[in-house]
């Protein structure tokens, strides 16, 4: 025999690629969320949004079938959080604002410069890009809870310094330096929840209702920085 006519080596029968492997082990996969996800308590469960409310991303298996279309599940307790968020946002809103109305009333009383009083507005603007660049490592490491009780701990700080900028036993300077301090603990805070407005929505709402969800959390903080959009 040439060697060109040697046979050509073959596949041991452990080595060879099982054609249907793929199609069963995604619908193994996809059978193991659905009982893990019955299994969650029913309570917290407002309702399993339709085939229609999700994308098709479903790739074929080998022999042409596609796997069932993933649903979301929605929970009541979202709304908890949405609101949490917008009071949060419109809080943090009014830290650039505070002070615009009140400033000859500063000058009066605490014997700042009209200078001085805009400053408690620009240290807000100053400090709030470098802020907004830690926020998604916060949120990486921390997840929503976490980054929204990072900021809310800064604005009741920024708060209570602010407050100690009102004692009558203190200079002009160090009133001022408090009161400087507890504007930029309240700036930092700004971005923190703002950032986090897409992701909450896209992590508990579905595909009909982030685009809401968001508009509604991202109108809030921009709505005290804006008071002739209010009723008088």
């Amino acid at each position: 025999m040439n060697a060109s006519e040697a046979p050509l080596p073959t596949l041991p029968a452990s080595s060879k690629p099982r054609p249907d492997s793929t199609g069963s082990d995604a619908t193994t996969m996809y059978k193991s969320s659905l009982d893990k996800s019955e299994a969650e308590p029913a309570g917290s469960i407002e309702r399993v949004a339709s085939a229609k409310d999700a994308e098709d991303v479903r790739a074929p298996s080998p022999d042409g079938e596609l796997p069932p279309i993933a649903t979301y599940r929605l929970y009541k307790r979202r709304w908890v959080g949405l609101g949490a968020i917008v009071l949060l946002n419109i809080v943090s809103g009014m830290v650039l604002v505070w002070f615009g109305p009140i400033a000859n009333d500063m000058v009066r009383d605490f014997g700042y410069s009209l200078n001085d009083v805009n400053w408690l507005g620009n240290v807000v603007n100053l400090v709030f890009l470098p802020s907004s660049i830690l926020v998604p490592y916060l949120y990486g490491r921390l997840g929503t809870r976490g980054t929204c009780f990072i900021g809310a701990v800064l604005f009741i700080l920024s708060g209570w310094i602010r407050y100690l900028g009102t004692m009558k036993s203190l200079s002009v300077n160090s009133s001022y330096a408090f009161v400087v301090v507890g504007q930029i603990l309240g700036g930092m805070s700004v971005p923190i929840f703002q950032i986090i407005v897409p992701s909450y929505s896209e992590k508990w709402f579905d595909l009909k209702g982030r685009t809401t969800a968001t508009m509604i959390m991202g109108i809030c903080e921009c709505t005290p920085g804006r008071p002739d959009v209010l009723p008088n």
